[in-house]
C-alpha cells in the first residue's frame, strides 16, 4: 500500500537526473553499471506498483510508448543471454507500440537485461526482454525515453480521484483519476 507517493516518485526523479547526465560506459566500472542496472528496474517496479493507485494520473497509466523490437533467432539460455548478435536479428528493428505497464513487466521479469551505447561510449538506451518473451523478442528502449518516463511519473501529482461504490457487491471501483 503506497500512501505518500513521493518516496516512490523521488527515487525517479534522481534516476532520471543521472541517466541525463548521459554517463559513459566505458568509464563506468562494473560496480557503477549495476547501480544504474538496480535504479531502473527498481524504477519501472515503483511506477508498477503506483499504477495500481490513485497516486497517478489516468493519463500515466495509460500512456504508451513506441519501442524497437528484433525477432529472435536461437534459444536464449542463462550462459548466453548477453550474446545478442547470435541470438537475435539485430540488423532488423521493428517498431511496436506498448502500454506503459508492459514495459514495466518486462523490465522487472527481464531475462536479458543490457545497457547499450552510441558511437561515443555514452549511454544511449537498453536491450531487454522478459523470461517470457525471451525467445520471440529483444526490446530496445532509448535513454531519453527512459527518463521521459520517469520524469512524467515522478512529476505526476494527481489532485482529483473519484470512485463509485458496486451496486452489486459493494466494492469501491476506480472511475478517474486526473
Amino acid at each position: 500500500m503506497i500512501s505518500e507517493s513521493r518516496y516512490w516518485k523521488e527515487p525517479l526523479l534522481e534516476t532520471a537526473k543521472v541517466l541525463r547526465s548521459e554517463p559513459l560506459l566505458e568509464n563506468l566500472d562494473e560496480c557503477d553499471q549495476v547501480q544504474i542496472e538496480k535504479e531502473v528496474m527498481i524504477g519501472f517496479y515503483s511506477i508498477r506498483k503506483l499504477l495500481d493507485t490513485v497516486k497517478v494520473s489516468d493519463s500515466i497509466k495509460r500512456m504508451t510508448i513506441t519501442l524497437t523490437w528484433f525477432e529472435n533467432k536461437s534459444q536464449v539460455d542463462i550462459l548466453e543471454r548477453h550474446d545478442l548478435d547470435k541470438l537475435y536479428d539485430l540488423s532488423k528493428g521493428h517498431e511496436e507500440t506498448r502500454k506503459l505497464r508492459f514495459i514495466c513487466d518486462q523490465f522487472i521479469h527481464s531475462y536479458v537485461f543490457i545497457q547499450s551505447a552510441d558511437e561515443k561510449g555514452r549511454l544511449n538506451g537498453f536491450y531487454f526482454s522478459s523470461d517470457k518473451e525471451k525467445n520471440n523478442k529483444l526490446y530496445f528502449m532509448d535513454a531519453t525515453n527512459v527518463i521521459t518516463i520517469f520524469e512524467k511519473v515522478g512529476e505526476n501529482y494527481p489532485t482529483k480521484a473519484i470512485q463509485k461504490r458496486n451496486d452489486i457487491t459493494g466494492a469501491w471501483e476506480h472511475v478517474a483519476c486526473e
